[in-house]
């Protein structure tokens, strides 16, 4: 398998349309920074080094449309590895919904 860069413009552009955001976490993102050889961080502070993940892996025959392309911390790009989108979001835990307590009505009996 051959190694396509992707150009910068195009990480630009799929970073913005996907908002700076890990499309898996919703963690903010941004790209990165080199600080020193070998050194990368994120160009603003607080928030997770950006990467493009493939939601179907090259090596499964996936491309580098901007359509098979997504925004994604490095934590959770590594942990999707080699795993498409659906079977990466079908191994995290389901997110909980928060509880609310039910509203109780006063009722007046005449």
């Amino acid at each position: 398998m051959t190694t396509r860069w992707i150009r910068k413009s195009t990480r630009t552009a799929l970073y913005a349309r996907d908002e700076y955001t890990c499309q898996y976490c919703l963690c903010s993102v941004s790209p990165g920074v080199q600080v020193a050889p070998g050194i990368v961080v994120p160009a603003i502070p607080g928030t997770e080094l950006a990467t493009l993940d493939h939601r179907t892996p090259r090596s499964l025959g996936g491309t580098n449309d901007r359509a098979n392309l997504t925004t994604a911390c490095v934590s959770c790009n590594a942990a999707k590895g080699e795993r498409t989108e659906q079977d990466y979001r079908a191994s995290l835990a389901p997110v909980p919904v928060p509880v609310t307590a039910p509203i109780t009505v006063g009722v007046a009996i005449i």
